[in-house]
C-alpha cells in the first residue's frame, strides 16, 4: 500500500493542471489508486535541454480583419527527479527557458520558469492506522494573455501550495483534511490590481462502502483578497463556503470515477455586495473519469460547473463557469506518442454584462524518439472564442510549435 499511494501521488503532482482548491486536491488524492496500478514510475534523475520554434497566426486574439502573425524561438533546460525510500516519496520538476519573438510587442521577450516539488509520507502497517500526508508546491513565471476577451498580455508569477492529510481508521470511516494557498503576482504596475492571494481549508469525511467505493461530505471555506493598487481594484474581496456530497468509485484498478454535487455561496465586499449572485447558494458540480488499461494509453473526461470571480476588467463580482474536456493519450510504440485534448469552456457573466464567452479548443502533442536520448516533437493548438461585445465578436487562433530535445 505504501508504494501504491506514494508513487501515484507523485504522478498526480507532476502531471496536474493549474487547478486550485480543496475539491481538486481531494480528487487528485483519491485518483491515486488507479494511477498507481501502472507501476511505471521508477526512481530517476534526468536533465534535458531543448530548442523550439513557435508560430502564432493571431498573436493578439483579434477578429479576422486585424490578425497579426508572430514567430518565436525558445531555448530551455528541464530537470526531473523522483525517489521512493521506505515510507517517503519525493520529487521535483523544474524548467527554465528564454523566448525571443520576432515582433516584441509589450516586451514579450524574456525568461519563463516553473518548479514543482512534492513530498509524500505514507504509513500502513498491521499495528497502525493508514495515514498519508501529501505536500505539493508549484511556482511559475509566465507571459500570457490576461483572459479570453482581454487581448493584452502580461507577466505574472503564480505560487500554489496544496496539502492533503488522510487518516483512515481500521474500520470503514475516514477523513481527508486539505489546505490550499495561492499567491498570483503581476509584475507590471498597470496590472498589479489583478494580483491576489487566496487560501482554502477543507474537510472531507467519508465512508468506505466497499473496497471500490468511498463516499462522503466535502466542506470548504475560502478567502480571496485582491491587491488595492492605488484605489485601482480589479475585483472585490470575497469569502466562499462549499457543501457537497461526493463519491469516488474504482470499479477496477484501471478505471477511476469521481463525482461531486452540492452548493457554494460567495459573499463579496465593496461594490459587489448585495449584487447579482452575491450571498446566494448556487449549485456546484464536478465529474472526473479516467481509464488507463495499460502504460501505453489512457483516456478520460472532465466536467465542472461553479461560480467564480469574473475575468472581465471593471465587472466586479462573479460569473458561472462551465468547463468540459476529453483527452486521449496513446503510445503505439516505444518511440512514438500522441496526446490529444478537446474541450469547451463557457462563461456566463452576471446580468447586465455583455461578455458571455464560449471557447472551443483542441491541443495535440506528437513526440518521437530518434534515439534513447534524442527526441523531436510537434505541438498544435487551436482555439475558437465567441463572446458578446457590441453585438458578437469571434476570433480563432492556430499555434504550431516544433522542437528538439536531448536528455543526458
Amino acid at each position: 500500500m505504501k508504494s501504491r499511494f506514494a508513487k501515484a501521488a507523485l504522478i498526480g503532482v507532476l502531471s496536474a493542471t493549474a487547478a486550485f482548491g480543496a475539491s481538486e486536491t481531494l480528487y487528485d488524492y483519491f485518483k491515486t489508486s488507479v494511477e498507481a496500478s501502472a507501476g511505471f514510475l521508477p526512481n530517476k534523475l534526468s536533465l534535458s535541454i531543448y530548442e523550439e520554434v513557435k508560430f502564432e497566426d493571431n498573436q493578439d486574439n483579434s477578429p479576422r480583419r486585424d490578425r497579426e502573425e508572430n514567430l518565436a524561438v525558445k531555448t530551455g533546460v528541464n530537470a526531473s527527479l523522483t525517489r521512493t525510500k521506505g515510507w517517503v516519496t519525493y520529487g521535483a520538476d523544474a524548467d527554465a527557458s528564454y523566448e525571443f519573438w520576432r515582433r516584441d510587442a509589450d516586451d514579450k521577450n524574456g525568461f519563463d520558469w516553473s518548479i514543482s516539488p512534492m513530498l509524500m509520507l505514507s504509513v500502513d502497517s498491521e499495528n497502525s492506522n493508514l495515514q498519508n500526508l501529501k505536500i505539493s508546491f508549484s511556482s511559475r513565471s509566465k507571459y500570457e494573455k490576461l483572459s479570453k476577451t482581454d487581448r493584452r498580455e502580461a507577466r505574472h508569477i503564480d505560487n500554489k501550495l496544496g496539502i492533503a492529510y488522510d487518516f483512515m481508521a481500521k474500520g470503514r470511516f475516514g477523513n481527508v483534511i486539505t489546505f490550499d494557498y495561492e499567491y498570483d503576482y503581476y509584475t507590471k504596475n498597470k496590472y498589479k490590481s489583478r494580483s491576489f492571494q487566496m487560501w482554502e481549508i477543507g474537510m472531507a469525511p467519508y465512508y468506505k462502502f466497499s473496497a471500490k467505493v468511498k463516499g462522503g461530505l466535502r466542506l470548504a471555506y475560502r478567502e480571496k483578497d485582491y491587491r488595492d493598487n492605488k484605489n485601482d481594484r480589479y475585483n472585490d474581496d470575497s469569502t466562499k463556503k462549499t457543501v457537497a456530497l461526493y463519491v469516488n468509485y474504482d470499479p477496477t484498478l484501471k478505471l477511476n470515477v469521481y463525482a461531486e454535487a452540492g452548493f457554494s455561496r460567495t459573499d463579496y465586499e465593496g461594490s459587489s455586495k448585495d449584487g447579482d449572485g452575491d450571498g446566494d447558494w448556487k449549485p456546484t458540480l464536478k465529474l472526473r473519469v479516467k481509464y488507463m488499461p495499460n502504460a501505453n494509453w489512457s483516456t478520460g473526461y472532465g466536467s465542472s460547473l461553479d461560480f467564480e470571480d469574473s475575468e472581465i476588467s471593471g465587472k466586479f463580482g462573479g460569473s458561472y463557469q462551465f468547463d468540459n474536456y476529453v483527452f486521449l493519450n496513446w503510445k503505439p510504440t516505444h518511440k512514438f506518442s500522441l496526446n490529444n485534448t478537446l474541450g469547451i469552456d463557457y462563461q456566463d457573466e452576471k446580468d447586465g454584462c455583455n461578455y458571455d464567452t464560449t471557447e472551443y479548443y483542441y491541443n495535440l502533442r506528437a513526440n518521437y524518439y530518434i534515439t534513447e536520448k534524442f527526441s523531436c516533437y510537434a505541438l498544435y493548438s487551436y482555439s475558437n472564442v465567441n463572446y458578446q461585445y457590441r453585438g458578437r465578436d469571434t476570433y480563432f487562433s492556430n499555434d504550431i510549435t516544433l522542437g528538439i530535445k536531448y536528455t543526458f
